[in-house]
Protein backbone atom coordinates (compact mmCIF):
# COMPACT_ATOMS: atom_id res chain seq x y z
CA UNK A 1 0.00 0.00 0.00
CA UNK A 2 3.14 2.32 0.38
CA UNK A 3 3.68 2.10 -3.21
CA UNK A 4 -0.03 2.80 -4.19
CA UNK A 5 0.23 5.54 -2.16
CA UNK A 6 3.37 6.96 -3.73
CA UNK A 7 2.55 6.09 -7.29
CA UNK A 8 -0.88 8.24 -6.30
CA UNK A 9 0.75 11.37 -5.47
CA UNK A 10 3.30 11.09 -8.57
CA UNK A 11 0.04 10.89 -10.04
CA UNK A 12 0.44 7.45 -11.77
CA UNK A 13 -2.86 6.55 -11.45
CA UNK A 14 -2.93 3.15 -13.46
CA UNK A 15 -0.17 2.24 -11.32
CA UNK A 16 -1.61 2.91 -8.21
CA UNK A 17 -5.42 1.65 -8.40
CA UNK A 18 -3.92 -1.69 -9.85
CA UNK A 19 -1.42 -1.47 -6.25
CA UNK A 20 -4.66 -0.09 -3.93
CA UNK A 21 -6.60 -3.09 -5.60
CA UNK A 22 -3.83 -5.13 -4.51
CA UNK A 23 -3.69 -3.96 -1.15
CA UNK A 24 -7.44 -4.13 -0.61
CA UNK A 25 -7.10 -8.04 -1.38
CA UNK A 26 -4.38 -8.48 1.27
CA UNK A 27 -6.22 -6.62 3.62
CA UNK A 28 -9.13 -8.73 3.28
CA UNK A 29 -7.02 -11.83 3.11
CA UNK A 30 -6.15 -10.54 6.56
CA UNK A 31 -9.16 -10.12 8.09
CA UNK A 32 -10.18 -13.67 7.19
CA UNK A 33 -7.58 -16.23 8.16
CA UNK A 34 -4.73 -13.70 10.15
CA UNK A 35 -6.27 -10.85 12.61
CA UNK A 36 -7.66 -12.22 16.12
CA UNK A 37 -9.42 -10.19 18.41
CA UNK A 38 -12.41 -7.85 17.31
CA UNK A 39 -10.51 -4.78 17.77
CA UNK A 40 -7.55 -6.09 14.83
CA UNK A 41 -10.00 -6.80 12.60
CA UNK A 42 -11.96 -3.03 13.00
CA UNK A 43 -8.67 -1.64 12.30
CA UNK A 44 -7.69 -3.29 9.31
CA UNK A 45 -11.57 -3.50 7.76
CA UNK A 46 -10.53 0.29 8.30
CA UNK A 47 -7.66 0.44 6.28
CA UNK A 48 -8.76 -1.60 3.80
CA UNK A 49 -12.14 0.97 3.64
CA UNK A 50 -10.06 3.91 3.27
CA UNK A 51 -8.04 2.33 0.15
CA UNK A 52 -11.12 1.00 -0.77
CA UNK A 53 -12.57 4.22 -1.56
CA UNK A 54 -8.87 6.06 -2.79
CA UNK A 55 -9.32 3.28 -5.69
CA UNK A 56 -12.89 4.16 -6.51
CA UNK A 57 -11.77 7.96 -6.62
CA UNK A 58 -9.14 6.81 -9.14
CA UNK A 59 -10.96 4.61 -11.22
CA UNK A 60 -13.72 7.46 -11.89
CA UNK A 61 -11.16 9.64 -12.42
CA UNK A 62 -9.58 7.36 -14.95
CA UNK A 63 -12.88 6.53 -16.48
CA UNK A 64 -13.62 10.25 -16.94
CA UNK A 65 -10.09 10.97 -18.49
CA UNK A 66 -10.73 14.38 -16.84
CA UNK A 67 -7.44 16.88 -17.25
CA UNK A 68 -7.68 18.38 -13.24
CA UNK A 69 -5.33 15.69 -10.21
CA UNK A 70 -7.69 13.48 -8.18
CA UNK A 71 -7.15 14.77 -4.78
CA UNK A 72 -5.27 12.27 -2.44
CA UNK A 73 -5.31 13.20 1.10
CA UNK A 74 -1.65 13.18 3.15
CA UNK A 75 -2.37 9.35 4.20
CA UNK A 76 -2.70 8.54 0.66
CA UNK A 77 -6.60 7.11 1.40
CA UNK A 78 -9.25 9.16 0.32
CA UNK A 79 -9.46 12.71 -0.07
CA UNK A 80 -12.37 14.03 3.05
CA UNK A 81 -15.13 16.19 0.68
CA UNK A 82 -18.30 17.23 2.05
CA UNK A 83 -21.00 17.27 0.49
CA UNK A 84 -24.51 17.36 1.23
CA UNK A 85 -24.87 13.45 0.62
CA UNK A 86 -25.15 11.20 2.74
CA UNK A 87 -22.47 8.69 2.67
CA UNK A 88 -23.41 4.99 1.54
CA UNK A 89 -22.45 2.31 4.13
CA UNK A 90 -20.20 -0.50 2.18
CA UNK A 91 -18.71 -3.47 3.99
CA UNK A 92 -15.08 -4.00 3.15
CA UNK A 93 -15.55 -7.28 2.77
CA UNK A 94 -18.24 -6.72 0.12
CA UNK A 95 -14.84 -5.60 -2.19
CA UNK A 96 -14.14 -9.05 -3.44
CA UNK A 97 -15.71 -7.85 -6.70
CA UNK A 98 -12.65 -6.49 -9.41
CA UNK A 99 -12.68 -2.50 -9.24
CA UNK A 100 -11.94 -2.64 -12.98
Amino acid sequence: VTKATEEDKKGNYPEALRLYQNGVDYFLHSIKYEAQGTKSKESIRAKCMSYLERAEEIKKFLANGGPKKAKASADGGPSKKKSGKKEKSTDCDSALIPLL
